[in-house]
């Protein structure tokens, strides 16, 4: 037994993973217990990064694009229901860095803001569920397949925490 401290994000990056494969099972949103917005987002982060990092010749301002496009292939594949703009709107930031040459688009920033904490969360397991579909069917495999190798990077410790209001430029109350 570790006596290294628990990572939460671990848990709930593997409820998103978890909420995804569900969803693409069923064909419309499934969200597993220890589901939050937190774990979405990094676990979306995380399939981003793994595509990006096997695509080196994408420039960054159009790395958003060939998410998108994995994301939406990935859902139509296994014919799960969505909403486009919010969807567009959650790859816009999880596509965004600090360092992004490019901005959000502002309809995109008003749309991800005005979504509830659950619509979001919602819309990143989209993400989540289409890049594994995606990627999976691009590489002619199984998202359970997939899923099982990003199991055993969560084991390997490679999550951190985010601050999402941050990111969105909410202030706290």
């Amino acid at each position: 037994m570790s006596d290294a401290p628990t990572n939460d994000a671990v848990f709930s990056m593997n409820a998103a993973l978890n909420s995804a494969l569900l969803t693409l099972n069923a064909g419309h949103i499934d969200t597993t217990p220890g589901l939050d917005r937190e774990g979405a987002y990094l676990y979306a982060r995380g399939l981003r990064h793994e595509v990006l990092a096997n695509n080196r010749a994408i420039s960054e301002p159009f790395a958003p694009y060939l998410i998108a496009g994995l994301v939406f292939a990935g859902l139509e594949s296994r014919h799960v229901t969505h909403h486009p703009q919010e969807l567009l709107a959650a790859i816009e930031f999880v596509c965004l860095e600090d360092s992004s040459s490019w901005d959000p688009r502002p309809l995109y920033s008003r749309i991800l803001r005005r979504m509830t904490d659950t619509d979001v969360t919602h819309a990143l397991v989209l993400v989540c569920a289409g890049m594994l579909s995606g990627v999976a069917d691009a590489v002619r495999t199984t998202p359970e397949d997939r899923a099982r190798e990003h199991r055993w990077a969560f084991s390997e410790g490679m999550v951190t925490s985010i601050d999402w209001d941050a990111l969105l430029n909410r202030r706290q109350p």
